[in-house]
């Protein structure tokens, strides 16, 4: 039968089914149209994945406009699971890969914080 507007989604959830990332055709103004019976559309998603040391599972839905409540096509609840495998030479915790930058300097502290210092401490 027709489908009328669709909107493509997944969503990555970590091993307690807590929702990692999810995005859409929808969230991403794309338009994919109505389709008659026959016709096929290919969406994917690509890009880097910099998540955490763990096992994830992936959701693929189907459904129309910006919420599945509405009209739902399809729903895969983990229709792929993957593992994050640790490495030496990236070593983090949490869910997530942020590729941040760490930097440091050398600082000259004042007399009154070496003082406050020592008061807090209780010297």
């Amino acid at each position: 039968e027709r489908v009328e507007h669709p909107t493509v989604g997944i969503q990555i959830k970590d091993r307690l089914g807590n929702e990692v990332y999810g995005i859409n055709t929808h969230l991403r103004g794309i338009e994919l149209g109505s389709l008659e019976p026959g016709q096929a559309v290919e969406v994917s998603f690509r890009g880097p994945i910099n998540l955490g040391v763990g096992l994830y599972s992936v959701t693929a839905a189907i459904h129309r406009g910006d919420s599945h409540t509405e009209i739902c096509y399809d729903w895969i609840e983990r229709a792929a699971t993957f593992q994050i495998l640790p490495t030496p030479s990236e070593r983090f915790t949490g869910v997530c890969r942020l590729e941040l930058e760490i930097q440091h300097r050398p600082v000259e502290s004042s007399e009154e914080e070496l003082a406050l210092a020592k008061t807090l401490r209780g010297d």
